[in-house]
């Protein structure tokens, strides 16, 4: 009886994980909540790593990142521009997206869609979305725990390495 018990749970579960992948909609979705954020940068060549801590607020037409620690920061980012304050220097500059071309921004921006160009999206895990870039950018992950985004992987163009810790506001 504990055999065929067994036997069942071990057939099925691959069936079972399969229906517990994240989504592209869900992933997409949690994308625009608003979280408290810890990033921490490792770079490789300078060996040392970096803590920034801040908030993470969405709204329809912008992105606003407020860098708490160790500076105070404010990024508004919206379709076309990143407007940055420097709030301990007072200091406002912007810059045009297109300029940029950064990948990572690219996604948080516009989103990501099952069929595009520009990447693949692969699951890697039941909670574990990728996206790989034709282009030969460095990929970026999304770790999920119990249905919530946890965590976003990625290495930059200056190969730093980057995770990005979440939690719900």
């Amino acid at each position: 009886m504990i055999l065929r018990l067994v036997l069942i749970i071990f057939f099925f579960s691959p069936f079972t994980s399969a229906q517990n992948q994240i989504s592209i909609d869900y992933l997409n979705n949690a994308l625009k909540l608003n979280y408290l954020f810890i990033e921490r940068s490792l770079n490789k060549s300078a060996l040392n790593i970096e803590e920034s801590s801040g908030k993470i607020f969405f709204n329809k037409s912008q992105l606003v990142v407020e860098i708490l620690s160790p500076y105070k920061e404010r990024y508004l980012i919206n379709k076309t521009s990143i407007e940055i304050h420097d709030l301990d220097l007072d200091q406002k500059r912007i810059i045009d997206l297109n300029e940029l071309n950064n990948s990572f921004i690219n996604v948080l921006i516009h989103g990501i869609k099952e069929n595009s160009p520009h990447y693949s999206v692969t699951n890697i895990e039941a909670e574990t979305i990728e996206l790989s870039f034709y282009d030969q950018s460095n990929p970026i992950k999304f770790f999920f725990k119990s249905g919530h985004l946890k965590l976003i992987r990625y290495t930059d163009s200056l190969e730093v390495e980057h995770g990005i810790e979440l939690s719900l506001l």
